[in-house]
């Protein structure tokens, strides 16, 4: 996931580049991954890990959007609390969660056409709306104004 790249990335910073890098998470389902733990899944363990170093990092700038109208992800929950990750007496810093109504930026005709896909409401996150919002995805990435 990207929160295992950056954790990686803070354990391996590459030559010549320097912190602080910004982290956009989109519609998360860490909070499920991290909870594969009670069956002893290494992956889990080192995801918890990688959970609790990224918010840990003040050189992180973690910002998770999620929206109520995705039942793909599990948004409306901190990922590091609804998995009771310690940060080991460590400062948190992330993730900063920005709740999104991706609905908004559709016509009638295209949240009726999508109302039942949970898949292509999930990847709206990614796509332009019919209607002007304030979230955009393209906005956030290409736009003029930094993440953090």
């Amino acid at each position: 996931s990207a929160v295992d790249v950056a954790a990686e990335l803070l354990r391996h910073p590459p030559p010549g580049r320097a912190l602080p890098l910004s982290l956009l998470t989109l519609g998360s389902i860490d909070p499920a991954v991290s909870q594969f733990r009670r069956r002893g899944d290494s992956y889990a363990q080192r995801h918890r890990a990688a959970l609790a170093d990224v918010a840990a990092s003040p050189d992180i700038a973690w910002i998770e959007y999620w929206s109520p109208w995705d039942f793909i992800c599990i948004g409306s929950h901190d990922a590091l609390s609804a998995s009771d990750i310690d940060l080991g007496g460590r400062t948190r810093h992330g993730p900063v969660l920005r709740e999104v109504d991706l609905w908004r930026s559709l016509t009638r005709e295209s949240y009726r056409r999508m109302f039942f896909n949970l898949f292509q409401r999930h990847f709206q996150y990614l796509k332009g709306g019919d209607l002007p919002a304030d979230y955009s995805y393209f906005r956030i990435v290409a736009g003029a104004r930094r993440l953090a």
